[in-house]
């Protein structure tokens, strides 16, 4: 069994979740969202709010790869209001910046807001295997953990039963 020593204690991470408001009055138009893997295309916003939903979804698929953000609703009403995109998978559990964007909307008085409804922390040990063990060697006795998640760059570390006692 390889096990893995760290001088810290493992941390399961936590996916960042952004809130994209649209305000105002659009009737038509585009916008774009920039984020560190690069920027979309122009996202076409529409008044069908499941629309609107998979244009952006597919839109940070291209740039951030399927399956690594989930854009869902929170609150739109006819394209207007707030929707959440979620990293997660190869783009979860570790800090992401905030996203921007190009405003490219019309109609009366248009607006895009983005902020961070919760902050990524960055998982210890991304990539470890299904099955990777770490002992945390500063306590006394030492620690033992164990990744149980089958996606390796989220990994999910569950301590050990302490065995120093047993003889």
């Amino acid at each position: 069994m390889n096990i893995k020593r760290t001088t810290t204690a493992p941390t399961n991470g936590t996916n960042c979740v952004q809130y994209v408001t649209i305000g105002g009055t659009p009737t038509s138009g585009t916008f774009q969202l920039t984020g560190s893997a690069g920027t979309t295309g122009q996202i076409t916003w529409s008044a069908t709010n499941l629309t609107l939903l998979a244009n952006v979804q597919a839109a940070l698929d291209t740039v951030y790869g399927s399956g690594n953000t989930l854009v869902e609703d929170i609150s739109l009403s006819s394209g207007i209001g707030v929707f959440k995109i979620t990293f997660q998978n190869g783009q979860g559990k570790q800090i992401v910046d905030l996203l921007t964007y190009v405003n490219s909307l019309s109609g009366t008085s248009p607006t895009i807001a983005i902020a961070i409804q919760t902050a990524g922390v960055e998982a210890t040990h991304r990539n470890s295997a299904k099955g990777q063990v770490l002992c945390y060697v500063t306590p006394d006795p030492p620690a033992m953990y164990q990744n149980t998640s089958n996606t390796p760059c989220n990994p999910s570390w569950d301590a050990l039963p302490d065995t120093s006692s047993v003889s």
